[in-house]
């Protein structure tokens, strides 16, 4: 099976966070968020291979923050549909007033079907964001991110 998204997203909102402040980058913000997702789905092995072209643009008349990028991924059904396996590889070039960088992206996510009515979930997240020049705007850092979940579904 084949199936596509496609969204288009505006906001404007006023950020309340202290760090905005103390890089003097204005509290007033607009975004404008593009993305297409495809998916191929194989159903006689229960499987889904994904890949989603983004772009998005924030600011104000202080900072200007440009990114674009790709993810790919899938998805597999195990053990009779008891346990979906996910994956995802994104990566995104960045812009910030200027300065380059890029962002990667990757989870893994599990989830085991006990019941109709009851699943656990697991999933880990690494993100990386690595600035060419690093700034008091841009800073390289990563992270490693992990979820635990039960779901009750009536």
């Amino acid at each position: 099976s084949h199936s596509v998204l496609l969204s288009f997203n505006f906001n404007k909102f006023q950020d309340l966070n202290s760090q905005r402040v103390l890089e003097n980058t204005g509290s007033e913000i607009t975004t404008q968020t593009y993305f297409a997702t495809y998916q191929l789905g194989f159903l006689a092995s229960r499987s889904s291979l994904f890949a989603t072209i983004n772009y998005a643009r924030l600011g104000n008349d202080r900072i200007k923050d440009q990114n674009s990028g790709l993810t790919i991924g899938g998805t597999k059904s195990l053990a009779s549909n008891r346990i979906i396996v996910t994956g995802s590889s994104g990566y995104v070039f960045t812009n910030r007033n200027g300065g380059k960088g890029h962002i990667l992206n990757e989870s893994l996510q599990a989830r085991f079907i006990v019941h109709p009515k009851h699943s656990f979930q697991a999933m880990i997240v690494f993100l990386g964001n690595y600035p060419e020049k690093e700034s008091e705007l841009q800073r390289k850092f990563t992270e490693i991110r992990a979820e635990l979940g039960y779901n009750f579904n009536f």
